[in-house]
């Protein structure tokens, strides 16, 4: 999911702001985003939805936030770090036979 997650301090009322040049640069570089644009945008803690690129500039972007009330999807569940080495190390152990599908021999 590409989002822009926005902190509440840049969210006023139906609209945000970014001014962080970082940031900026991003939205140019990697979203190649363009005023008028529909983009998918977060708050920070806070619920996600849709906003319109109202303004863009090397000093900041303005957004008009629209139906922002979708709850963060829920995270995905991640493996114990000990059984998620057991199943990666089972499927690339093998020995030299099973490699080259041969009978064990003396070794040259």
């Amino acid at each position: 999911m590409n989002l822009i997650l926005l902190d509440p301090s840049e969210v006023d009322g139906h609209h945000a702001r970014i001014t962080d040049a970082r940031r900026l640069t991003h939205l140019h570089e990697v979203h190649r985003a363009n005023e008028g644009d529909r983009l998918t945008v977060g708050i920070q803690g806070g619920a996600m939805g849709k906003a319109t690129l109202t303004e863009l500039n090397k000093t900041q972007a303005l957004f008009a936030l629209e139906d922002i009330n979708e709850p963060p999807p829920p995270a995905l569940p991640v493996p114990r770090a000990r059984p998620a080495g057991r199943c990666h190390r089972s499927g690339f152990r093998l020995s030299r036979s099973s490699r080259f599908r041969s009978r064990r021999g003396p070794l040259l």
